[in-house]
């Protein structure tokens, strides 16, 4: 078995899984961030802060961070 030590978290990862939306205020698209190493491993114990915007047509309705343990 080999085991792999995870590095530092140094970048986001930004996953869509819609490439293209109306604007017609009814579709909505999730988008997953994940923390990356240096080598592109998702750290999974990151807890770095990621702000978030978006341009004036969108809307923000619901964010997870993914942890079961906080609430």
């Amino acid at each position: 078995m080999i085991e792999k030590r995870l590095g530092k978290p140094a970048r986001i990862r930004l996953t869509v899984d819609w490439d293209v939306l109306k604007v017609d205020g009814k579709e909505v698209s999730f988008i997953t961030n994940d923390v990356m190493d240096g080598e592109g491993y998702i750290v999974p114990t990151a807890g770095n802060l990621v702000m978030l915007s978006l341009p004036a047509a969108g809307e923000l309705i619901g964010v997870d961070n993914g942890n079961a343990t906080s609430i």
